[in-house]
């Protein structure tokens, strides 16, 4: 039987993303360029808070992801099939699989979330609406 999640292996997981996000070549230079070295432990915090709250209920994040994500032009939609795929790999290689799969199964549902208000954001305004 496979333990339950627990804020470590948030953390650990957490770590280990951004490191790859970091060097990635189409990622790295989205967050790069938005977050200066010295601040990317507040940012992993911040993300573990958020990560604890989804997965733990821990009710210790305070923020507005897809507000950040929609304020941010340098996001665009194709980003996020990277950001999943990378994501995936970390949980992999950092938990047991169904802990990976169950976090994974959240983070896809997130990610569609984000990219459609992206895709949206980006949209031209005077175009015929998609239906489907």
């Amino acid at each position: 039987m496979t333990q339950p999640i627990t804020g470590p292996d948030i953390d650990r997981v957490v770590a280990a993303f951004y490191a790859r996000v970091r060097v990635h070549p189409d990622l790295g230079p989205v967050f790069n360029g938005r977050i200066a070295p010295e601040a990317w432990p507040a940012h992993e915090d911040k993300i573990s808070r958020f990560w604890r709250n989804v997965l733990l209920q821990e009710r210790n994040y305070h923020g507005f992801p897809m507000r950040t994500h929609l304020m941010t032009p340098e996001v665009k939609a194709p980003l996020f099939t990277d950001w999943l795929s990378l994501f995936d790999q970390v949980l992999k290689a950092e938990l047991a699989p169904e802990l990976a799969e169950g976090w994974s199964a959240i983070a896809h549902r997130i990610g569609r979330g984000m990219r459609i208000g992206v895709e949206d954001r980006d949209a031209d305004k005077n175009a015929v609406p998609k239906l489907f």
